[in-house]
Protein backbone atom coordinates (compact mmCIF):
# COMPACT_ATOMS: atom_id res chain seq x y z
CA UNK A 1 0.00 0.00 0.00
CA UNK A 2 0.71 3.94 -0.01
CA UNK A 3 3.09 5.08 2.87
CA UNK A 4 1.08 6.80 5.16
CA UNK A 5 2.21 10.70 5.05
CA UNK A 6 4.67 11.35 8.37
CA UNK A 7 2.70 12.22 11.63
CA UNK A 8 2.48 15.28 12.53
CA UNK A 9 3.52 16.26 16.60
CA UNK A 10 1.81 19.00 17.97
CA UNK A 11 3.78 20.14 20.58
CA UNK A 12 1.76 23.58 21.38
CA UNK A 13 -1.16 21.68 22.41
CA UNK A 14 0.47 18.71 24.49
CA UNK A 15 2.27 21.19 26.47
CA UNK A 16 -0.61 23.14 27.14
CA UNK A 17 -2.55 20.20 28.25
CA UNK A 18 0.24 18.69 30.01
CA UNK A 19 0.82 21.68 31.90
CA UNK A 20 -3.14 22.05 32.52
CA UNK A 21 -3.48 18.73 33.89
CA UNK A 22 0.06 19.51 35.68
CA UNK A 23 1.97 16.32 34.07
CA UNK A 24 5.21 17.24 35.01
CA UNK A 25 6.66 13.98 32.80
CA UNK A 26 5.37 15.12 30.17
CA UNK A 27 6.60 18.44 30.38
CA UNK A 28 10.34 16.86 30.96
CA UNK A 29 9.96 14.95 28.44
CA UNK A 30 9.42 17.63 25.84
CA UNK A 31 11.72 19.72 27.18
CA UNK A 32 13.98 16.97 27.13
CA UNK A 33 12.92 15.94 23.77
CA UNK A 34 14.63 18.91 22.10
CA UNK A 35 12.11 19.76 19.86
CA UNK A 36 11.07 23.25 19.73
CA UNK A 37 7.63 24.23 20.46
CA UNK A 38 5.80 27.88 20.36
CA UNK A 39 4.20 29.79 22.94
CA UNK A 40 6.21 29.63 26.25
CA UNK A 41 4.47 32.33 27.97
CA UNK A 42 1.54 29.63 28.25
CA UNK A 43 3.42 27.47 30.39
CA UNK A 44 3.47 30.20 33.54
CA UNK A 45 0.00 31.13 32.62
CA UNK A 46 -1.44 28.05 32.59
CA UNK A 47 0.21 26.29 35.41
CA UNK A 48 -0.49 29.38 37.58
CA UNK A 49 -4.53 29.37 36.90
CA UNK A 50 -4.37 25.45 37.20
CA UNK A 51 -2.37 25.26 40.54
CA UNK A 52 0.68 23.71 39.43
CA UNK A 53 3.58 24.98 41.72
CA UNK A 54 5.56 21.88 40.58
CA UNK A 55 5.39 22.70 36.96
CA UNK A 56 6.53 26.80 37.96
CA UNK A 57 9.33 24.92 40.69
CA UNK A 58 10.80 23.21 36.76
CA UNK A 59 10.01 25.90 34.51
CA UNK A 60 12.18 27.96 36.71
CA UNK A 61 15.05 25.91 37.30
CA UNK A 62 15.02 25.15 33.20
CA UNK A 63 14.38 28.60 32.12
CA UNK A 64 15.70 31.04 34.95
CA UNK A 65 15.58 34.63 34.42
CA UNK A 66 14.59 33.78 30.74
CA UNK A 67 11.17 32.01 32.08
CA UNK A 68 8.52 34.09 30.18
CA UNK A 69 5.48 35.54 31.50
CA UNK A 70 3.12 38.68 31.84
CA UNK A 71 0.22 39.85 34.13
CA UNK A 72 -1.85 37.20 33.89
CA UNK A 73 -0.48 34.51 36.02
CA UNK A 74 -1.09 36.52 38.81
CA UNK A 75 -4.35 37.49 37.71
CA UNK A 76 -5.61 33.60 36.77
CA UNK A 77 -3.88 32.38 40.32
CA UNK A 78 -6.37 34.89 41.67
CA UNK A 79 -9.15 34.32 40.02
CA UNK A 80 -9.30 30.40 40.38
CA UNK A 81 -8.11 30.56 44.03
CA UNK A 82 -3.96 29.47 43.81
CA UNK A 83 -2.51 31.58 46.92
CA UNK A 84 0.28 29.14 47.38
CA UNK A 85 0.75 30.19 43.00
CA UNK A 86 0.56 33.99 44.37
CA UNK A 87 3.82 32.80 47.36
CA UNK A 88 5.36 31.21 44.88
CA UNK A 89 5.77 34.34 42.16
CA UNK A 90 6.33 36.52 44.96
CA UNK A 91 9.42 34.28 46.11
CA UNK A 92 10.33 33.65 42.53
CA UNK A 93 12.67 36.47 42.61
CA UNK A 94 11.53 37.42 39.04
CA UNK A 95 9.88 41.01 38.51
CA UNK A 96 6.32 39.85 38.44
CA UNK A 97 3.65 43.36 37.44
CA UNK A 98 0.22 43.83 37.79
CA UNK A 99 -2.23 46.30 38.01
CA UNK A 100 -5.03 46.90 40.95
CA UNK A 101 -7.98 46.67 38.54
CA UNK A 102 -6.61 43.37 36.93
CA UNK A 103 -6.48 41.69 40.29
CA UNK A 104 -9.76 43.35 42.18
CA UNK A 105 -11.66 42.46 38.77
CA UNK A 106 -10.02 38.97 38.96
CA UNK A 107 -11.19 38.69 42.90
CA UNK A 108 -15.02 39.78 41.90
CA UNK A 109 -14.88 36.93 39.06
CA UNK A 110 -13.00 34.69 41.36
CA UNK A 111 -13.64 31.57 43.19
CA UNK A 112 -15.97 31.44 46.47
CA UNK A 113 -15.51 29.96 49.60
CA UNK A 114 -12.13 28.97 51.63
CA UNK A 115 -9.61 29.25 48.40
CA UNK A 116 -11.56 32.89 47.03
CA UNK A 117 -10.73 34.23 51.76
CA UNK A 118 -7.18 33.08 50.65
CA UNK A 119 -6.24 34.74 47.81
CA UNK A 120 -8.15 37.73 49.53
CA UNK A 121 -6.00 37.41 52.65
CA UNK A 122 -2.70 36.53 50.79
CA UNK A 123 -3.39 40.23 48.85
CA UNK A 124 -3.97 41.85 51.44
CA UNK A 125 -0.81 41.00 53.25
CA UNK A 126 1.11 41.89 50.00
CA UNK A 127 -0.39 45.16 49.82
CA UNK A 128 -2.82 45.47 47.61
CA UNK A 129 -5.15 48.46 48.28
CA UNK A 130 -8.88 48.24 47.04
CA UNK A 131 -9.81 51.42 48.21
CA UNK A 132 -7.56 53.78 45.92
CA UNK A 133 -8.01 56.49 43.15
CA UNK A 134 -8.48 56.03 39.42
CA UNK A 135 -4.76 56.74 38.37
CA UNK A 136 -3.34 54.63 41.35
CA UNK A 137 -5.78 51.73 40.23
CA UNK A 138 -4.53 51.81 36.89
CA UNK A 139 -0.89 51.98 37.78
CA UNK A 140 1.43 49.15 36.90
CA UNK A 141 2.89 47.74 40.38
CA UNK A 142 5.91 45.08 40.28
CA UNK A 143 5.08 42.25 42.98
CA UNK A 144 7.96 42.15 45.34
CA UNK A 145 9.54 39.46 47.96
Amino acid sequence: GAASPPLRLKVGKSISYATQSGSLPVLRWWCASGIAFPHEDTVAKLASTHGHVPILDFWRRLRGEKMLFDNQVLVGATKMGHADVLEWWKRSGLRVEYKTCDIEEALEDGVEGERGRAVRRWWARNGLNLGVGTSEWMRTKVLCS
